[in-house]
């Protein structure tokens, strides 16, 4: 039997004396510039008398947002595969009320591949 490697992915380009992240999509690493960190934010809203509460992402360009984050490459096919795996609600394991929102702003940030 052969054992599969669980390690996730170096990049050819990532320097290991700088921070390293993990994409939450294609678990590749990349150095922490190379990535666009999302943060959660808790929504409470109230429509017609009757009180909900979800989950809103937020896109943390600076990086020192408090509250669950997680990484995604800022490659154009990173963001559909996360919208067709839904891989950020479960980077997040919540149901993600702004997500077609949040990616359409990915998509401006991206770089084609």
């Amino acid at each position: 039997m052969h054992k599969i490697n669980s390690k996730p992915l170096l990049n050819d380009n990532v320097d290991v004396t700088k921070p390293v992240r993990m994409c939450c999509v294609c678990r590749r690493r990349h150095n922490k510039p190379d990535l666009i960190r999302l943060v959660t934010c808790a929504l409470n809203f109230s429509d017609d008398n009757t009180e909900q509460k979800g989950v809103a992402l937020k896109i943390d360009e600076k990086g020192n947002l408090g509250g669950r984050g997680a990484y995604i490459c800022k490659n154009i096919d990173c963001i559909n595969l996360a919208q067709q795996k839904r891989a950020l609600n479960r980077a997040f394991k919540c149901n993600i009320t702004n997500l077609d929102d949040i990616i359409d702003d990915l998509t401006q940030i991206t770089i084609e591949p």
